[in-house]
């Protein structure tokens, strides 16, 4: 899912430390990769690799910042490979498949209202 939000001032790295601190709060590992004019972080389990892609980039000049969250509509793509493969003996696959996919959609339940609320706590200041 992507969002965009419009007339918004914040410090782009500040934003990246506070997702950074979210994931790790939710158990997982992350790992951060510096895009030009934004970072890209990957969420992931110690079994179940990543899990989640967050992208954000930032332009100062508009003040518009856009985040885009990939993962469980990826692993909802893998799952139905993985009925196909459970023919063939690739039960453990679509069981992985199929964890990943949960623990995705929760982070993603999670992540958009912990944004909202750092993003709300931006404007008031």
């Amino acid at each position: 899912m992507r969002k965009i939000w419009k007339d918004i001032a914040l410090e782009i790295d500040t934003l990246c430390e506070e997702i950074i601190t979210f994931i790790e709060r939710e158990g997982l590992s992350s790992s951060v990769r510096k895009l030009n004019g934004g970072f890209q972080i990957h969420a992931s389990h110690r079994n179940l690799g990543v899990v989640a892609t967050i992208s954000i980039k930032y332009d100062e000049k508009s003040r518009v910042l856009h985040v885009d969250f990939r993962g469980s509509e990826l692993y909802n793509q893998q799952n139905k490979l993985g009925f196909i493969a459970l023919h063939f003996g690739g039960g453990l696959f679509l069981l992985r498949s199929a964890k990943a996919y949960e623990l995705s959609h929760s982070l993603e339940t999670k992540f958009w209202p912990f944004l909202e609320e750092f993003l709300d706590k931006k404007r008031k200041n």
